[in-house]
């Protein structure tokens, strides 16, 4: 009996070649992609980071409204720092952020703290934004500029003031005229019920006291005030 003798051909798979070809560029994808996928997280933080800050924004006019100062931080804006006229919280409910421990208000969308700096009647709220850095070129801003405030808090104080002066004079303009001090006329009209206290008419937006319109004009008829 004469054996037959087959011939297999070699089972299928990958030469060492080719794995090294499929792993090649199974890395060049990969490297391509992570940055495609970064680019696109950052962008959506930033976004997210931006209309953060906006809301902020809004939160710091509503708090320098109520009480004539800018907050320092959000804090101020989520529990009473101890300032008069503050009617909070200004900011909704909050969280905690996962990767900071702080309120997820006082964090950017990296958990990056917002840094909040004051110079006059502007505020300007910063995030470091994806380079975790201020000055790397990545910062986020807003300003919020108060002036415009200022002048409405001003208007409706004169308005008042000016309103409780002419009552005044409508009787008592002979027999006790109003001093031409401020605080003193202040003070007489509050005596004599025409406003119910000094504290709100104290001062300007601007956080100074109201003077004379004229100045040499007496008795006082009327007041203005000086950042006008």
């Amino acid at each position: 009996m004469i054996a037959r003798r087959e011939r297999f051909k070699a089972s299928g798979g990958f030469t060492l070649l080719e794995m090294i070809i499929v792993i090649s560029i199974m890395a060049i994808v990969a490297g391509a992609a992570i940055p495609l996928a970064s680019a696109a997280i950052n962008s959506k933080a930033r976004r997210a980071t931006l209309s953060e800050l906006e809301g902020l924004q809004g939160a710091a006019a509503e708090y320098f409204r109520d009480t004539g100062v800018l907050p320092s931080s959000t804090a101020d804006m989520e529990q009473n720092p101890s300032v008069a006229g503050w009617t909070g919280p200004y900011l909704a409910a909050f969280s905690i952020d996962r990767n900071s421990g702080l309120s997820q208000y006082a964090v950017d969308a990296w958990s990056q703290p917002y840094r909040f700096t004051a110079s006059g009647s502007q505020l300007t709220i910063e995030s470091p934004g994806e380079g975790g850095a201020f000055g790397d070129g990545n910062d986020l801003d807003i300003v919020l500029d108060v002036t415009p405030i200022r002048r409405e808090k001003t208007l409706e104080t004169l308005r008042i003031v000016n309103q409780a002066i002419q009552h005044y004079n409508a009787t008592w303009l002979a027999d006790d005229p109003l001093p031409s001090s401020y605080t003193s006329l202040l003070s007489k009209l509050v005596t004599k019920g025409y406003l119910p206290s000094t504290g709100p008419f104290a001062k300007d937006g601007w956080g100074d006291p109201l003077v004379a319109d004229p100045p040499t004009l007496t008795p006082v008829v009327r007041v203005k005030s000086a950042n006008f």
